[in-house]
């Protein structure tokens, strides 16, 4: 609960005025005893206690090409990477490990920012159902639907499982065709025909999400991407297929040719 306290002062020379009866005797106001105005100010004080809450992130970048990401906490996960002189990465992530679908709907939100910053008029993202993850409504033309399926940049449990486990994942000198291999391995677990049968597949935007993986993100790991394996993903029969970072800037296709 906050105190407030009320000043009063002269409307004239600004004296203070605190004690000083509002009315004489006569129901007049009591003139200024320095100056014999009777005009007043008041000024009110809150005391209180304001705490900011909220969240950073930061890309430093050498040039145009990113070489490092630090964020908050982020629902209870903070991020990390680098890139490094000799070109290999590191990343870190500390805290508790999203379970489930915890990171869809905000992957969706930030691949929907990163289209419509190209032109595109979509809605804010909902949750959708079956192999639809997100939807997502075009503001200009209602029966144009946005359909998305999500799923992490690394599908190896085991990396969730020990951040779940120790409540960190610091990996150093990771090489970009680590990185590059993992984003492939997450596109071939989707495009497996007993998860997602091709038949359906055209009209699914396919989003790896890297939001908790920024080095996975990073310009030369995606231009490795680019030039080993993006015509190769151009073949699965995806809509399309794009690499979500934390950010806008670090939102990138991934089924173009090299």
């Amino acid at each position: 609960m906050s105190k407030a306290d009320v000043e009063v002062y002269c409307g004239q020379c600004g004296r203070c005025l605190n004690g000083l009866p509002g009315v004489d005797a006569d129901g007049k106001q009591t003139p200024c005893p320095g100056c014999g105005s009777a005009s007043r100010v008041f000024r009110k004080y809150v005391h209180g206690e304001i705490v900011a809450v909220g969240r950073y992130s930061a890309l430093g970048k050498n040039g145009d090409k990113a070489i490092a990401f630090r964020e908050s906490p982020r629902q209870g996960l903070a991020s990390a990477a680098d890139k490094h002189e000799d070109g290999s990465l590191s990343f870190k992530m500390t805290g508790r490990s999203p379970q489930g679908e915890d990171d869809t709907l905000s992957a969706c939100r930030v691949l929907v920012d990163k289209l419509n910053k190209e032109g595109s008029k979509w809605g804010q993202p909902s949750k959708g159902d079956g192999v639809v993850d997100c939807r997502a409504i075009d503001e200009l033309h209602r029966e144009k639907e946005l359909t998305i399926q999500v799923v992490r940049a690394v599908v190896d449990q085991r990396l969730w499982r020990q951040l779940r486990a120790v409540k960190e994942i610091r990996e150093t000198a990771v090489t970009k065709g680590k990185l590059v291999a993992q984003l492939k391995g997450a596109i071939e677990f989707k495009a497996d025909e007993r998860r997602i049968p091709k038949m359906n597949r055209p009209s699914l935007m396919l989003a790896v999400d890297a939001t908790r993986l920024p080095a996975h993100a990073f310009d030369d790991v995606v231009e490795g991407f680019h030039s080993k394996w993006g015509s190769w993903a151009k073949t699965l029969g995806f809509g399309s297929v794009w690499l979500v970072g934390p950010s806008v800037s670090l939102t990138w296709r991934l089924d173009v040719n090299p």
